[in-house]
């Protein structure tokens, strides 16, 4: 999208959810750390991420229309995929 940001690490990631907002249904994700995750990206996108958060919205947002499935799928594979990911790290 626009406002994209690249690639996000599991480790960055301090949540993912599934939200309408105005009227759209989104997937939000919140990093751990969104001023690192801005600094990767140029002036206009990182005003527009924090224009984003300031409306009560999720930093990142990725709309239904724009994903081949459902938001809410894709929220269950991405916490069970994370999930994965933080065990193999700690195991």
């Amino acid at each position: 999208s626009a406002l994209g940001v690249g690639f996000i690490a599991w480790d960055e990631i301090a949540e993912i959810s599934e939200y309408v907002f105005q009227g759209q249904t989104m997937l939000g994700v919140v990093p751990k750390d969104p001023e690192r995750v801005f600094e990767r990206v140029n002036r206009f996108k990182r005003m527009a991420l924090r224009a984003n958060a300031r409306l009560g919205a999720a930093p990142i947002n990725i709309p239904q229309v724009i994903l081949p499935v459902s938001v809410r799928d894709l929220v269950e594979e991405i916490r069970s995929r994370y999930a994965q990911a933080i065990k193999q790290q700690s195991g």
